[in-house]
């Protein structure tokens, strides 16, 4: 990947995710480090319901 367009992806990243203000919407199976829960999607539904699908992952998985 070119430089320039791996740190305007990087730019983009960061303005999406912005780690400081970011909220934790389903806390982790443990407080430590390896926990936590993610890697799915948000949808919206025709009735304006948000559904968030994921997994947990532990520390060693």
């Amino acid at each position: 990947m070119e430089k320039e367009i791996k740190e305007r992806l990087q730019r983009l990243a960061c303005a999406l995710i912005d780690q400081e203000t970011a909220n934790i919407f389903v806390e982790p199976q443990a407080g430590s480090e390896g926990f936590w829960f993610g890697g799915g999607n948000v949808i919206c539904d025709s009735d304006g319901i948000f559904w968030l699908c994921g997994r947990y992952r532990n520390h060693g998985d």
